[in-house]
């Protein structure tokens, strides 16, 4: 999936807290540091991924929609990413996260949509 990303957007977009999140699974998982450099260097000199880091306006959005959709269960990490979405008008998303599936019956994102086929 993220090999057919890289093909077909000329550019695609991460948020600063989902770039903390593969570091730090990466450090988890290895315990190896020069992994999660690795990591770090892909992403920042791919030339295909732009970071888009989370304001305190994004961080307050994202707060208010996990008090607000308390039926849904996403991280605030996965409401951030929704909120730059929005925000950016960035309509698909790339994740194996199926949670993002249920984002779509909230009113105010209908139009979060999974990588097109």
């Amino acid at each position: 999936m993220l090999k057919e990303a890289f093909e077909r957007a000329s550019l695609l977009y991460t948020s600063d807290y989902i770039l903390d999140e593969a570091i730090s699974a990466v450090w988890s998982a290895t315990k190896r540091r020069n992994h999660m450099l690795k990591v770090d260097e892909a992403i920042q000199d791919s030339g295909k991924i732009e970071t888009i880091s989370a304001t305190p306006q994004i961080l307050s959005s994202a707060k208010a929609c996990l008090r607000k959709y308390d039926n849904l269960t996403l991280s605030l990490t996965d409401w951030v990413s929704v909120i730059i979405m929005r925000d950016n008008n960035i309509p698909y998303i790339l994740s194996f996260d199926a949670d993002f599936d249920k984002v779509k019956s909230a009113k105010e994102f209908p139009s979060l949509l999974d990588l097109p086929s």
